[in-house]
């Protein structure tokens, strides 16, 4: 079992030497970020779009609209994204072999989720919207929040009168005399 030969890893065995055990990591952000699916996409003036939407930094103006000197086309870069919060990309430097912090480009807009984004463009679709941009995604964000806003509401208010009438109708009723 894999536990097993952990153990035999760590510990040793009759025929092999003992490693230890690893070295906790140094930089434990970038750990995160080594072990975030791998994004690439060329840079353009406007930054970068993701998913209808557009991401953009400073550290950004020097790679906008570099070629591949191999194939002369656009030049990929790589990005990463945390599917918990996809407000921020993270854009690896080929030069300075370092992540930098991409955020949105409006940053008016909320922090989402990647599972919010994919609910998002579910109701988008059965809308028949076929052409969707940032606006329209964002839009729809904050229709589905006041949606959940007012079933909670309705959910709390509803227990609160089954609660009640529950509480009369086992309430005994006093025998006058």
């Amino acid at each position: 079992p894999p536990l097993v030969k952990y153990e035999q890893g760590i510990l040793g065995t009759d025929t092999t030497l003992a490693r230890g055990l690893p070295s906790v990591p140094v930089d434990e952000r970038k750990l995160m970020l080594d072990m975030l699916p791998i994004i690439e996409r060329s840079i353009q003036r406007y930054g970068v779009i993701l998913d209808f939407i557009e991401y953009m930094s400073d550290v950004l103006i020097p790679w906008i609209n570099t070629t591949d000197s191999a194939t002369g086309k656009a030049r990929k870069f790589i990005f990463k994204r945390d599917p918990r919060d996809i407000s921020v990309l993270y854009f690896w430097d080929p030069e300075l072999k370092r992540y930098f912090d991409i955020p949105y480009r409006n940053l008016d807009n909320p922090s989402i989720t990647l599972w919010e984004l994919k609910a998002i463009k579910r109701h988008l679709d059965e809308q028949g919207l076929s052409h969707v941009n940032e606006d329209d995604i964002f839009s729809a964000y904050d229709e589905l929040d006041e949606i959940e806003e007012t079933a909670i509401k309705e959910t709390k208010r509803h227990k609160r009168a089954k609660a009640s009438k529950k509480a009369h109708k086992n309430t005994p009723i006093p025998h006058t005399i």
